[in-house]
Order: C-alpha cells, then structure tokens, then sequence
C-alpha cells in the first residue's frame, strides 16, 4: 500500500549523459522494405535497457537544451553567434539519447514517488529501469510519472529519455 505521504525527485544536475542515433526508418517499397543503413537507432541498439553501457557518451547538465549540452562540450561552435546555428543543423536530424542514474533510499519505500519533467523537448519516450513508462508531445507542459513501482531502493536506477527529431 502506497503512504498518503509523496515524494518528487528532483533530478537537475550535470551528471547527465547524452549522445545521438539516426532514427530507425523504413522506406516502404512495395513488395520490399529498405531499412536504412548505418548506424542502428538507440532502441536497436539497446540505450533504454539498464545493461546497455553508454561508452563514448558526452556528460551534460540538464535542464538545457541539445545544442547547449554540445557547446558545453565544445562540439559545436556557439549557435546564438552569427550563422553559427546553420552550422549546426545536422542536431535536428538524429534521435538524442539522455541516460541518468540515480539512488533513492530505502526511507522511501511505501511513498508515492514521481518523477517530474518540467519542459522536455518536443517529442519524447521515458523509460525506467528498462521500461517504458511514457511518452509526450508538448515541451509546454509538465509529465508526471508515477515511480513506486519501478524503484529499485538503495540501488542504482537507470532513466533514459529519447528525444525524437
């Protein structure tokens, strides 16, 4: 039974991880699909799961945008100076993977725990632990996920967000 007592985790920081995919696409031809070639899109190659370890990935801070996470890193030029913003376009054309994770202890078994995202870029899927646990298409308005289920007390908690171009 869940204690009328609930408790937000609060998330924000720099230890965020984050990298890019191309989108899984198929293009319908008929009798024969052609998937596209190269590089697989994260969920193929297994980014929402807790196993998947994300070598090679940036460290950013959220809250942020994209390109700010980039610039952090020095991987783009600043896109708020001169055509700076054309130079990086190639950003819209890829699905971003987001991965964090995170301790909550033991005091809190039985609460109503959420997890609450205040603005999250256009179009995008949340998992737990592996599973899903949401999907939103409004950058304008709060997603609240109920958690209590799907915490691992005292144990590492994987959450990984996919933002779709």
């Amino acid at each position: 039974m869940v204690e009328n007592k609930s408790e937000v985790l609060i998330l924000d920081g720099d230890d965020w991880l984050f990298n890019y995919y191309r989108p899984y696409r198929k293009i319908d031809q008929g009798e024969f699909d052609i998937e596209i070639l190269g590089r697989p899109s994260g969920e193929q190659a297994g980014a929402h799961t807790v196993d998947f370890v994300p070598t090679g990935w940036w460290q950013g801070t959220v809250p942020c945008d994209l390109r700010g996470m980039l610039l952090e890193n020095k991987v783009i030029a600043d896109p708020y100076f001169g055509r700076n913003c054309d130079q990086s376009r190639w950003v819209e054309d890829y699905e971003w993977w987001l991965r964090k994770s995170f301790f909550v202890p033991s005091s809190w078994q039985g609460r109503r725990i959420q997890l609450v995202f205040s603005g999250v870029d256009y179009e995008a899927t949340y998992w737990l632990g592996g599973k899903q646990i949401g999907k939103s298409c409004d950058m304008f308005s709060e997603q609240t996920f109920e958690v209590q289920d799907l915490i691992n007390f005292n144990q590492e908690n994987i959450l990984t967000v996919r933002l779709s171009p």
